[in-house]
This record gives C-alpha cells, sequence and structure tokens, in this order.
C-alpha cells in the first residue's frame, strides 16, 4: 500500500487515474483506497472536482474495456489469460445469480461488489448487454461511489491512516452500506410516486383546496 500511495501522490491525478483504469481491469488494487488516496492529493491541491472528473474517468473507462472485451470476443475470452484466472467458476456463478434476479440492476450493484465487478461487466459484455443500458447503470451507481470515497479522503486528510486501515477492515461492507442508503432512497422515491399516481384528481384538487383555506 505504501508503494501504492507513494505512487498517488507523485502522479496526482494521473496517476490515480492508471490505477482506477488497471483496478477496473482487474488487477488487485482496492478502488476505494485509490479514491480516498486521490481525496487526500485533492485536499492538498485544492483540486475537489477535478479529482471527482478523474476518478469518475478512470472507473468507467476501465468498465468500458472489459466490458468491450467480453462484447466483441465472447465466450472464447474466458479460455484466455488473465481471464480464466480472473474468471473463477464461482465467481462466474454468483454473477449469473445475480443477473437472473435483478436483471440490469446486476450491473449498477456490481459496481459496489469489488470481488465480483470485473467478472459482472466482463459478463454484460458476453451478455450483449445494450451499451446505453451498461453506462446508465454503471455511470449512476459510479456518481455515487467516487465522490463518496474521494470526499472521505478529503474531509479525513489529516486521519487517512485510520480512515483506510477502518475501510479495509470492513472491506467490502462500506460500500454495501452506500447501497443500502441509496436503495432506501430510492425506494422511499418510487413508493412517493406511486401514491402520487393513484391519487385521483378530486382528491388532489380537495387537498389543493385544503391547503388555500388554511392560507
Amino acid at each position: 500500500m505504501d508503494r501504492l500511495s507513494d505512487f498517488l501522490f507523485a502522479y496526482s491525478h494521473l496517476g490515480v487515474f492508471l490505477a482506477l483504469l488497471a483496478t477496473g481491469l482487474g488487477v488487485p488494487i482496492p478502488e476505494d483506497i485509490i479514491l480516498i488516496t486521490g481525496g487526500v492529493v485533492a485536499a492538498q491541491n485544492n483540486s475537489f472536482f477535478l479529482m471527482c472528473l478523474t476518478g469518475l474517468a478512470g472507473v468507467l473507462v476501465g468498465d468500458l474495456i472489459i466490458y468491450g472485451l467480453g462484447y466483441h470476443y465472447g465466450e472464447a475470452i474466458l479460455q484466455r489469460r488473465p481471464f480464466n484466472w480472473l474468471v473463477t467458476p464461482d465467481r462466474l456463478r454468483k454473477v449469473r445469480g445475480y443477473y437472473r434476479r435483478y436483471g440490469y440492476w446486476a450491473i449498477f450493484i456490481s459496481r459496489f461488489l469489488a470481488g465480483l465487478r470485473a467478472t459482472s461487466f466482463l459478463l454484460a459484455g458476453l451478455s450483449h448487454v445494450p451499451l446505453r443500458i451498461f453506462l446508465l447503470a454503471d455511470g449512476v451507481a459510479a456518481l455515487i461511489s467516487v465522490p463518496f470515497f474521494i470526499f472521505l479522503g478529503h474531509y479525513f486528510a489529516d486521519d487517512i491512516q485510520t480512515l483506510t486501515g477502518t475501510i479495509s477492515a470492513l472491506k467490502g461492507d462500506a460500500l454495501l452500506i452506500v447501497l443500502a442508503g441509496v436503495v432506501l432512497v430510492l425506494l422511499y422515491v418510487a413508493i412517493r410516486r406511486r401514491r402520487a399516481a393513484r391519487m385521483k384528481p378530486g382528491e388532489a384538487d380537495e387537498r389543493e383546496g385544503s391547503s388555500s383555506d388554511l392560507e
């Protein structure tokens, strides 16, 4: 980790982009640690928003590359190195289970699951998931996770060792907590919209009239 941190501090935004690109292609480097360290770099350079753009570019380009490889080479790529090592039978089984259960939502969920992320995006390409769907699901998830971890690094820049140690101890749980919060918000919005759609026009007018009387 010390070498990774030295690399990121030495090369700043370019280093963060390259490191995220590598981890997106399956290199075993913790994405959250890269982003948190990027937040520390941003705090030193006063470049929080630029670092968020760099982080988003790094993760999305890496994800698109592995999606494209699956899309163009098909099942044959699973027999080639390093993909026959990256996509283990157990990972493939888990990811296919996510796709059967959640459909395209599996792409969104996979962004928060470091061990299955690359396998999921490769499988999305193998399955010829439309590019616009892939970009939408992956992009929305990245808009949540990337700024979140960069903010943590930026805010706790003076105590980064404690923060990274806590994140490492939690492993994937931190991302799952973020995902759970997002799901709750989405459910709340969906319920509110459904109730509004079911409300009869007369009821809506009556409520507006009641509000006017109170005023």
